[in-house]
């Protein structure tokens, strides 16, 4: 026997219920993308809470050098313990740097600068300025060679009268946008909350330039961007965890050289000033540290494995070619 059909009234209800249901569903699927992008903005620009470090960690925040790269913000990094931040230099992007890595601008709480090149300290007063909408942000201490108050100085000049302004009609504290300069001219010792801080004058250069040492619960890493008294470097890196280095790969300038690369001469002058890889590696291999990280990579790595074999000629520990976000636990 053929089963009876059902009558049209029978069908109308079902395809009623059906078509509810779709909807829910699809209204549902629309209010959980609406859900991720409200999420996704206010990591973009919400207030970020305080964060904190349960080991000592290394996070770079910038891994470029001193020529614009999208795929690379300008030389910073960041090394946290509990809820301390301390950042060795301010490139470009920095504040953003910081958002991505999910700390708060106005939770680093001193910046220590390798030398006053303009690609280590140009970040600075964006990220004063963007502490300055932070209600939690105190004045920015910033450590660095003979020349850094002078600095600072120049910058809280420039935006003092926008600053005054913001300030009475948003009714934002003043000192969240201010600076507290140190210049370090001979071997010192300092602190930053649970860090300890250590630099070391690095002469024979045409500019003052430090080597820092950063120091908490027994980790440590050294970090050094110039070419400058690599002895010092590698007393200052001794035993230390990590070493993180500036370097610029010499067969890449060799090459150039020979191809007649348009301002060849200009590239070979800016490779003089920082460490080649062979030299990192040294001082890396002198100092004894476990891993020996590379930024500001000159030319900016296509593939890392070419200046992991050649860091790996002259030292036997781990080579880490750095990218913007890496997080490094000591």
């Amino acid at each position: 026997m053929t089963a009876p059909q059902p009558s049209g009234a029978a069908v109308l209800p079902r395809m009623l219920l059906l078509g509810f249901v779709a909807a829910i569903a699809v209204g549902g699927w629309i209010a959980t993308c609406v859900l991720w992008r409200y999420q996704d903005a206010m990591r973009e620009i919400g207030l970020l809470a305080t964060r904190r470090f349960e080991a000592p960690t290394l996070i770079v925040l910038g891994s470029g050098g001193a020529y614009e790269n999208p795929a690379r913000f300008g030389p910073a990094l960041a090394v946290g313990v509990g809820e301390h931040v301390v950042l060795v230099d301010a490139g470009r992007g920095v504040a953003e740097g910081l958002r991505r890595a999910r700390i708060p601008v106005s939770q680093p709480g001193a910046v220590l600068l390798s030398s006053l090149l303009p690609e280590n300290a140009v970040g600075l007063d964006d990220l004063a300025t963007a502490r300055f909408r932070d209600r939690r942000a105190k004045p920015l201490r910033v450590i660095g060679p003979p020349g850094t108050r002078a600095l600072v100085r120049a910058l809280s000049e420039a935006h003092a009268g926008a600053i005054a302004v913001l300030a009475a009609e948003l009714g934002l504290p003043r000192e969240g946008a201010a600076f507290e300069a140190e210049e370090i001219a001979e071997e010192w010792t300092g602190g930053a909350g649970d860090l300890v801080l250590r630099a070391a004058p690095l002469g024979g250069g045409p500019f003052p330039a430090l080597a820092w040492r950063l120091d908490a619960a027994e980790r440590s890493v050294a970090v050094v961007s110039t070419a400058f008294a690599s002895e010092r470097t590698a007393a200052l890196a001794r035993g230390a965890k990590a070493l993180v280095a500036g370097a610029v790969l010499s067969e890449a300038v060799s090459v150039a050289l020979e191809a007649g690369v348009p301002d060849s001469a200009r590239i070979e002058r800016e490779a003089a000033l920082l460490l080649s890889l062979d030299d990192a590696a040294r001082i890396a291999a002198r100092a004894g540290v476990g891993r020996l990280v590379l930024v500001r990579l000159q030319p900016p790595p296509l593939f890392h494995f070419q200046f992991e074999r050649a860091a790996a000629e002259g030292y036997a520990g781990e080579v880490v070619v750095a990218e913007d976000g890496d997080e490094i636990e000591l």
